[in-house]
C-alpha cells in the first residue's frame, strides 16, 4: 500500500475506532521486532503511535521515515555488540535526527554547567561572598546498599521538556524543579509537580532556554517559593515575567524550601551518602555521545559512554542498587525526555567508576534542596502567621541539633 493510501487508512480507522493507548515498553519491543520484517509499516504504526504533526504530509512522511530507517540501523548496530552494557531501541524520539534530538532537549546554545559554575564561583570569590548552602551533614555516614526513592513512591511523574515543536535548553530547570520537588514530597509526602517555566521566565540567575545552574533554580526558589505546573504551565520557550506573573508568584505559591546542600564534589560516596537521604540533582555529561543518549532504552551506561565534559544536562539522582543478573553497581537516574524514553523515563548509570567525577560526570558537583518548615497552605490551615514558618525552621534545627549532641 503506498504511504498516503496507508496514512488514509489508518486516520479513517482512528475515526471508526480508538487509536493506540499511550505507548508502553511491550508496544516499543514488538514494534522493533516488527521492524525487522516490515519497516514501512512500523513507522505507519509508530506515527500514529504518537500522533505525530506530519501525518497529512507525504514529502515530511517520506524523510520522518527515512530518518527512522537510519536509526533502527543504528539500533540493531548497537545492539549487536556484545561490549555492550545497555541496550538501544525504539521511543518517541526515533524520527529524529541526533543534530534535531540536540536542538530540541539542549537548545541553540547549550552550556557547560560546569563552565557556568567555575564562573559563577570566581565571580562570588572576587565579591568576597560565596554560594548559599548548607553544610553536608552525612559524611561518617555509611550508607545502605540499596535505595529506591521511586520504589518507595518518593518521586513525581517524568516530565518532558519538550512540547510544541519548540527547542529549549532548560534542563537545569526540570533538574532543579525536580529537587525542589522531592524535597517537598520526603516533608509533606504530597506528590506536588512544579513549574518549570516559572523558572524559565523569571529567575534573572538563569538564561531561559539558553541554560543555566539547577543550584540557582534552589536559590530562587528559596526566595520565592515555586507554583504549580497547573496555574503555570510549561511552553518549552521563553515568555514574559510581567507584574501579573510576579502577583501570581506570591498569590499562588504551594511549595517552599529552606535550603539546599552542595554535595561534597568529586566523591561518589559522598553522592550515595546523600541520595541514601533524597533525591538529589546532578550534572551529566551526553557530549558526544548523543547518539547512544537519544536512543537508549535499557541496562547499565558505562564505560563506553563515558565523558566529563562538557556537562550539559542536568537530571536527578533517584536511587542506586546493583543489578541483579549482572551485578554491575548503578545509579538510578530520572530524566526529563518522556515517559517513553529509556526506562519508563529513568537511565541506570554506571556507580563506582574509576574516574573521580563518576560516570558521564555525575559526581562533579551534586545538590539536593531541603525543606523544614510548613508550606503557605499548611501556615493557613493552622491559622499561622506569614513568617512563622522560618521560625519553627530555626526552633527545630536548634532541637535536631540538641538531639544530635545528646
Amino acid at each position: 500500500m503506498a504511504p498516503r493510501l496507508a496514512l488514509v487508512a489508518a486516520m479513517t480507522a482512528c475515526c471508526l475506532a480508538p487509536c493506540l493507548a499511550a505507548p508502553t515498553s511491550d508496544n516499543y519491543h514488538r514494534l522493533l521486532a516488527k521492524a525487522q520484517a516490515d519497516p514501512e509499516g512500523a513507522f505507519e504504526e509508530f506515527a500514529r503511535m504518537h500522533d505525530k504533526p506530519y501525518l497529512g504530509d507525504e514529502a515530511e512522511y517520506g524523510r520522518r521515515q527515512a530518518i527512522f530507517q537510519e536509526n533502527l540501523a543504528k539500533i540493531a548496530a548497537h545492539n549487536a555488540r556484545n561490549d555492550v552494557t545497555f541496550q538501544l531501541g525504539l521511543n518517541a524520539h526515533a524520527d529524529l535526527t541526533t543534530d534535531e534530538f540536540r536542538q530540541r532537549y539542549f537548545g541553540a546554545k547549550p552550556q557547560d554547567l560546569a563552565a557556568l559554575r567555575e564562573a559563577e564561583e570566581a565571580r562570588l570569590g572576587r565579591e568576597g561572598r560565596s554560594k548559599k548552602g548548607k553544610p553536608f551533614p552525612y559524611g561518617d555516614e555509611v550508607p545502605p546498599e540499596r535505595r529506591d526513592w521511586q520504589e518507595e513512591g518518593k518521586v513525581t511523574p517524568v516530565k518532558d521538556q519538550h512540547v510544541g515543536g519548540a527547542p529549549c535548553g532548560c534542563c537545569y530547570a526540570f533538574g532543579g524543579m525536580s529537587g525542589v520537588e522531592a524535597a517537598n514530597t520526603l516533608y509533606t509526602g504530597e506528590l506536588t509537580t512544579l513549574s518549570e517555566q516559572e523558572i524559565v521566565d523569571c529567575d534573572e540567575l538563569d538564561y531561559g532556554c539558553d541554560g543555566g545552574d539547577f543550584s540557582n533554580v534552589f536559590e530562587w526558589v528559596m526566595r520565592h517559593g515555586a507554583v504549580s505546573d497547573k496555574d503555570w504551565p510549561y511552553k518549552a520557550q521563553e515568555t514574559s515575567c510581567s507584574a501579573k506573573e510576579h502577583a501570581m508568584m506570591h498569590r499562588d505559591v504551594v511549595v517552599t524550601i529552606d535550603g539546599f546542600v552542595n554535595v561534597p564534589k568529586h566523591n561518589e560516596t559522598a553522592l550515595m551518602q546523600a541520595v541514601s537521604h533524597t533525591p538529589t540533582v546532578v550534572a551529566v555529561c551526553c557530549g558526544d555521545y548523543l547518539d547512544q543518549w537519544h536512543l537508549y532504552k535499557s541496562g547499565i551506561m558505562g564505560d563506553s559512554v563515558q565523558c566529563t565534559r562538557p556537562l550539559d544536562h542536568s537530571v536527578l539522582a533517584v536511587g542506586y542498587d546493583t543489578d541483579q543478573e549482572t551485578g554491575e553497581q548503578y545509579w538510578l537516574i530520572k530524566n526529563s525526555w518522556g515517559a517513553s524514553w529509556g526506562e519508563g523515563g529513568f537511565v541506570r548509570l554506571k556507580r563506582n567508576q574509576t574516574h573521580r567525577d563518576g560516570q558521564a560526570g555525575l559526581a562533579t558537583f551534586p545538590g539536593y534542596a531541603f525543606k523544614t518548615s510548613p508550606n503557605p497552605s499548611q501556615m493557613r490551615r493552622l491559622g499561622l502567621p506569614k513568617g512563622a514558618g522560618s521560625l519553627l525552621s530555626s526552633a527545630w534545627e536548634q532541637v535536631s541539633l540538641w538531639l544530635a549532641r545528646s
